[in-house]
């Protein structure tokens, strides 16, 4: 089973994967004009795996939707936001060799973040925006020091990624990288802990999300991958 299909299975999620760039695969001609007149072709091959993958994710829940189109929020960090079919919360991830989606119902999930890139280290800059306690970084050096062969600073980035994703789910608002505090296992989970103010809005919507990681080693030319998928309860 692919890269986080196995750790969505057990708690109600569908997720599909596509690896290795195969496409672009196709998508409903309402859904192409989302697009844009002249996206670049890495941009046109993201748009349409992706979005072949959030099909194929939701007929495994029973739900067939020709277009799906974006969210109308107003505001900027949603303005590529996947606007889901009534009653599904559900999330679309894309990087160089790997493109997925997943659904659920509300139901089961109250909501729900993918996120994943190529495990390649942080540059310096990213990794002190990213992990800016001390908690998280002494946390990123043990495991760096126990486990070099997992980008662990990429895999705190694509943890923040999915976890803002499942936020956004249920609340319009920016949760920035200091109001999530993510602590990877090795064993594969992650403890997500928001602020005392980003906690008390989430209380009020979901149970404390939780995440869960994996990753692929190094192949032919690929660095390989790491992901993460974060959801929460009703």
């Amino acid at each position: 089973m692919g890269l986080l299909e196995h750790l969505a299975a057990d708690r109600g999620i569908a997720l599909r994967e596509c690896f290795d760039d195969p496409g672009p695969l196709p998508v409903a001609p309402e859904e192409a004009v989302l697009l844009g007149s002249e996206p670049t072709p890495e941009r046109r091959l993201h748009f349409h795996n992706g979005r072949w993958c959030a099909h194929r994710a939701l007929a495994r829940l029973g739900r067939d939707v020709r277009a799906l189109r974006y969210r109308e929020t107003g505001q900027p960090w949603t303005r590529r936001a996947v606007a889901w079919p009534a009653g599904v919360v559900g999330s679309i991830t894309h990087c160089a060799g790997y493109q997925a989606a997943a659904a659920a119902p509300t139901a089961v999930v109250a909501a729900l973040g993918i996120d994943a890139e190529p495990a390649l280290p942080l540059p310096a800059a990213v990794r002190a925006t990213t992990a800016p306690t001390s908690m998280e970084r002494a946390r990123i050096r043990d495991l760096a020091a126990h486990d070099p062969g997992v980008a662990w600073d990429r895999l705190a980035f694509c943890a923040k990624e999915a976890a803002f994703k499942a936020w956004s789910c249920q609340i319009d608002a920016w949760l920035d990288f200091a109001d999530c505090v993510v602590l990877p296992d090795p064993g594969g989970v992650m403890d997500i802990r928001l602020s005392p103010a980003a906690a008390g809005r989430w209380s009020r919507v979901g149970k404390p999300l939780t995440g869960r990681w994996a990753h692929t080693l190094p192949r032919d030319r690929s660095p390989g991958l790491v992901a993460v998928i974060v959801s929460s309860s009703p």
